[in-house]
């Protein structure tokens, strides 16, 4: 979704996809000079600068509350979109870039699986970052709309920012992991279910609070 939006002439993207800036305590303004160099932003054809670190809802590795209330004291206009995808195939993208990264071994490959599950609770996320910012722009979309080519996500998506389509918007569904674990060979039939089963009563919550068909995803 970063490279798709980058390419709308509109967006100035970040050369860092993921700088985490606001995780930062209290940033100076030679902080905010480098965050800014990010971006090579033309007010003139410019209307949103971009980038996309997930360490922003990542508790309780980050504080998201915290991360919100920088983005609010910061004065800034924000407008946050959070993408969501079936919980345990998030879990298994995570454990497999962990291993692309050398966090973990395939054999290790649980040795964080408390914060891998607690990333996946999307209410949580949701409601922790909100309470740092309550009345923040933010729209949830579905990872199965992005993976569909038949599906209008990347209108949405601009119509929700205000942008005008694009042609040289577009997806690419490359999966950029070296690893080429199957999400099977991660988690066993039965270390699936007992994940969705623990995972349940926040997807339940976050499908009623914000309109995501969660049924598909089997957390019961």
């Amino acid at each position: 979704m970063f490279d798709a939006l980058s390419a709308h002439p509109m967006i100035a993207a970040a050369r860092v996809k993921e700088p985490a800036f606001f995780c930062k305590a209290d940033p100076t303004s030679v902080d905010y000079a480098e965050y800014d160099a990010q971006y090579d932003f033309d007010p003139d054809r410019h209307v949103y600068a971009l980038e996309a670190s997930t360490a922003y809802t990542k508790a309780p590795l980050t504080d998201p509350c915290a991360t919100a209330a920088a983005m609010r004291r910061s004065g800034r206009r924000f407008r946050f979109m959070y993408l969501v995808r079936d919980p345990i195939e998030r879990m298994a993208s995570h454990i497999r870039n962990q291993i692309d990264d050398g966090t973990v071994t395939v054999e290790r490959r649980f040795r964080h699986l408390a914060l891998v599950e607690y990333v996946s609770r999307y209410a949580e996320q949701l409601e922790r970052f909100r309470s740092g910012w309550p009345d923040c722009e933010l729209a949830v979309f579905d990872y199965d709309d992005v993976i569909d080519p038949q599906s209008d996500v990347l209108s949405r998506m601009l119509d929700w920012l205000g942008l005008p389509a694009c042609d040289a918007v577009g997806i690419s569904h490359g999966n950029r992991s070296r690893s080429r674990l199957r999400t099977d060979e991660i988690f066993t039939v039965g270390q699936q279910r007992f994940l969705r089963s623990r995972l349940a009563p926040d997807i339940d919550r976050f499908g009623r609070e914000w309109g995501i068909d969660v049924a598909k995803w089997g957390c019961r």
